[in-house]
């Protein structure tokens, strides 16, 4: 309070301070303070200061009430968000993989963000990457089971549109309110081809083994959860020493910049040196500004075909 006062005489302008707890006044009690300088207009130093008090001790107790319960709901989004990602990554012979979730900071709330990797017959392997609208618990909890979901539609057998239409009706049973956005692909070593099928998600990227960086079909399907029609699965043939990235859209937007632009640094980026995957992934975080205070969730799978696979048996 003092060095307050010291610097309205000092200035001969007012000052205040919010929420200050001033000592003497009875325990913890909290005030928004406001000093006047008092005197004649023409003199340069104050012959007083005149002080407005306001307490506001409630409404600062009940912000640090509000601001434990957000804490302990993002640290319970945090940790169910993460016990529904999979703890180990399945290796093909074939095919090394590396992904990485990167939570949103303290002041975000946890998205529904999700990879996975599906080990699946004849030697082939399911790679998935999806994003839930939203935040929070419920964005998390229908993440997961979206991700279950998939899980058991791989199984199936099915081509990676036909897994779209099931999420996607499934997604309106478990809340017509919330829709997602995912790619599901199925690598097959035996015709060393992608099939995969997109619904409204970030297009794939490939680095050839010259360098050359390519983006998967533009054409996609609508998003999870909408009843839309129109999901088609795209066929690549990849050589060996391919690298490819699926990834979530807080790796890419930003609130100064079209989305466009991120996807070209990503592209940019991944023409650097050939590198394992769990490096890429790194990589890729690191040059698109990804901390541990970015402002919204980071999903990246990353997976990358051996230069000598081995022979698969059908």
């Amino acid at each position: 309070m003092l060095p307050l006062l010291d610097q309205v005489l000092r200035s001969g302008r007012p000052r205040s301070v919010k929420s200050r707890c001033i000592l003497g006044l009875g325990g913890n009690r909290y005030y928004n303070i406001a000093c006047v300088p008092l005197g004649p207009d023409d003199r340069t130093t104050p012959t007083g200061v005149l002080v407005f008090a306001t307490e506001v001790t409630d409404q600062v107790q009940a912000a640090g009430r509000l601001r434990d319960a957000e804490r302990r709901q993002r640290e319970a989004a945090v940790t169910l968000q993460h016990s529904l990602l999979p703890q180990k990554l399945e290796q093909p012979a074939d095919l090394h993989v590396a992904a990485t979730y990167q939570p949103g900071g303290a002041d975000a709330a946890v998205g529904g963000d999700w990879y996975d990797v599906i080990g699946l017959g004849g030697g082939r392997t399911a790679l998935v990457i999806g994003d839930v609208m939203g935040r929070g618990l419920r964005a998390a909890a229908v993440m997961g089971q979206l991700r279950t979901a998939v899980r058991a539609y791989a199984r199936l057998d099915l081509p990676p549109h036909e897994v779209m239409t099931l999420l996607d009706g499934l997604a309106m049973e478990i809340d017509a309110n919330q829709i997602a956005t995912c790619t599901y692909a199925v690598w097959d070593p035996a015709t060393t081809t992608l099939v995969y099928a997109s619904a409204g998600h970030l297009p794939l990227l490939l680095r050839a083994p010259d360098g050359t960086v390519l983006r998967g079909e533009e054409q996609n399907g609508p998003p999870l959860g909408t009843g839309g029609a129109g999901h088609l699965s795209h066929t690549l043939r990849l050589l060996p020493g391919t690298t490819g990235v699926l990834y979530t859209d807080g790796l890419v937007e930003r609130r100064d910049q079209d989305i466009d632009q991120g996807i070209d640094h990503l592209a940019h980026t991944l023409t650097g040196p050939v590198a394992t995957p769990d490096i890429v992934c790194s990589r890729l975080l690191r040059a698109l500004g990804v901390t541990a205070e970015h402002d919204d969730d980071v999903a990246v799978l990353v997976f990358q075909v051996a230069l000598d696979p081995e022979p698969v048996r059908v």
